[in-house]
């Protein structure tokens, strides 16, 4: 990924305003579909000469897949492996040409029709995960009110720089928000489990209430939305991407805190 020049103007550079970062899909996901495509290819061809002498041609095969499954197997897995190959280059090719284009305005995703303006977006679900002695893998999703979404999964090159890139634009407008939202309603709620009043943090199903002073720090840590209190105890986690706007949540309690 890097930073890129001003570009001659085109449809998204029209709707969303100047482009100003530009992502691709990272090398190794494009070596996992190709090496898969090629493996599976190469299996399907191996078994082809077998399956032509025993079979003759497809109709044949499936005819004899009907009558006697376990002679007919060797063929079986003929299709399956073709198909997986031709899936897997399929997925290949698209990320060989995808690209994500953030601009001034908005985000999108192409080729293909994913795209979103900064201020259509009413939700963002941020996940996170580190399997045993791996690198942590990042994803992004944006939700308009529309009912857009707009995806972005960990298979694009720095990641972490991305998403930090996209929530620079969407965490303000956000944030700004759900202010509005609690000065009208009086509460503001990011999904089921988070609901923040004037009053404190409503935690949970039981909508357990933890009001301000009590709270020694909330947010996104690794996997997991945590609030501790002034003792540090653990006092609610979750997976970050079942809560909407987690990101934006420890924004809101700081700025709630900071006025009383």
């Amino acid at each position: 990924m890097q930073r890129v020049e001003p570009t001659p103007p085109n449809d998204n550079a029209t709707e969303f305003g100047e482009i100003v970062y530009v992502a691709r899909a990272d090398r190794a996901s494009k070596m996992i579909f190709l090496l898969g495509g090629g493996f599976s290819l190469g299996t399907a061809g191996v078994i082809w000469p077998e399956f032509s002498q025993r079979f003759g041609s497809l109709a044949s095969w499936a005819l004899t897949l009907w009558y006697n499954p376990l002679f007919a197997a060797p063929g079986l897995i003929v299709i399956v492996a073709a198909a997986a190959g031709i899936w897997c280059l399929l997925w290949f090719l698209f990320y060989v040409r995808v690209r994500v284009e953030v601009c001034q305005h908005g985000i999108c995703i192409t080729p293909g029709r994913s795209r979103a303006r900064w201020d259509e977006v009413h939700e963002i679900y941020y996940a996170s995960r580190r399997l045993r002695n791996t690198p942590e893998r990042q994803s992004l999703q944006l939700r308009t009110s529309g009912g857009k979404r707009v995806n972005l999964p960990h298979r694009f090159q720095d990641m972490d720089q991305l998403i930090s890139i996209v929530r620079e634009r969407v965490e303000p407008l956000l944030l700004d928000k759900a202010t509005r939202t609690l000065e009208l309603e009086r509460r503001v709620s990011f999904g089921p489990l988070v609901t923040i009043t004037h009053d404190g943090l409503m935690l949970g199903r039981r909508r357990t209430t933890l009001p301000f002073d009590q709270i020694k720090s909330c947010g996104v840590i690794g996997p997991q939305f945590r609030v501790l209190d002034q003792s540090k105890t653990l006092i609610f986690a979750r997976l970050v991407e079942l809560i909407p706007n987690a990101t934006v949540i420890g924004r809101l309690v700081d700025k709630l805190r900071q006025e009383q």
